[in-house]
């Protein structure tokens, strides 16, 4: 297990740990687990990309904002706790991640961007979200196994191939 401190020190000065730099742990293929600290707000793009032998992941409550691509790739997550304060997943967030059974959406989230889950084979369920009014191109595509879905009551556009190939959805 890979921890994130909460703080650092850096030449005598200390420091909150509030984001995640741009690829920080693109490609840590032998990273099976990061727990991260109660005062990270930002994970910044392909943060966890291709961390491929990762198999759950929790963001802290703290965290408002996660950019595009963080988790892509990540084959083996099988589980993935948003915080609750976040409104948006953002582009190819979890795409490819291939054995992601199950997202629980946060209440507040307004927004799935395009491929955010695509190609998520093993993808079956998907709770929460009843605020998110636009799912955006590509957003489930090929989540081949989703069957527990519900649309958002409130829901105002669906993109182009936003379930495409998601056989198992009733119609």
């Amino acid at each position: 297990d890979f921890v994130v401190p909460e703080k650092v020190t850096i030449n005598d000065k200390e420091y909150k740990v509030v984001e995640l730099g741009r690829y920080c742990f693109d490609k840590c293929a032998d990273l099976t687990s990061v727990s991260l600290p109660s005062t990270l707000q930002i994970v910044n793009i392909y943060a966890l990309r291709n961390c491929t032998k990762l198999t759950k992941l929790e963001l802290p409550e703290s965290v408002v904002f996660a950019n595009t691509g963080f988790c892509y790739g990540n084959t083996l997550l099988e589980e993935v706790k948003l915080s609750p304060a976040m409104t948006i997943v953002q582009n190819v967030a979890f795409q490819k991640c291939n054995h992601l059974k199950r997202v629980d959406l946060p209440e507040n989230c307004t927004y799935i961007n395009a491929s955010a889950f695509a190609e998520c084979s093993e993808l079956e369920t998907v709770t929460g979200g009843s605020k998110i009014t636009e799912y955006a191109s590509g957003a489930f595509k090929e989540c081949f196994k989703l069957k527990n879905f519900t649309l958002s009551p409130v829901v105002e556009l669906i993109g182009v191939s936003a379930f495409q190939d998601c056989h198992e959805l009733p119609d």
